[in-house]
């Protein structure tokens, strides 16, 4: 079965039915939907959805992870371990730090990245999906 780690606004695209969620990106998510691929969503992608819709920049919550993880086991939560740190610390292209960390999760599985952020998309580390 195929298997990607997404990002952030990846997941919050895919939840709110966003057009502006990539092709590739879309049909991931359908797959995952239906059961037939994984997507393993980083701790730090939970974080950060914690975070914007505390803010009410974004109208994904944190419940709405939570259930999608609980009702289907094509997607699941991947902790930050000390491994994904120790990754993390290999990934010299991207500075910001929670990106990191969520690419560092994709490296580490050895799985494609479903962003469209352009730095993380630079990165010698790691193949990104939009």
């Amino acid at each position: 079965m195929k298997r990607y780690v997404t990002d952030t606004m990846g997941l919050i695209r895919h939840l709110a039915k966003s057009e502006k969620l990539g092709k590739n990106a879309s049909e991931i998510f359908e797959e995952a939907d239906t059961g037939d691929c994984v997507v393993f969503i980083p701790a730090m992608v939970l974080m950060e959805i914690l975070y914007l819709s505390e803010k009410n920049r974004i109208s994904t919550t944190l419940p709405d992870v939570t259930q999608l993880t609980q009702n289907s086991t094509n997607y699941q939560i991947y902790p930050i371990t000390t491994e994904v740190i120790l990754k993390a610390k290999e990934i010299t292209d991207i500075p910001e730090l929670h990106d990191r960390i969520i690419a560092a999760t994709a490296v580490l599985l050895g799985l494609g990245l479903i962003s469209r952020d352009s730095v993380i998309g630079k990165s010698a580390f790691l193949t990104t999906i939009w």
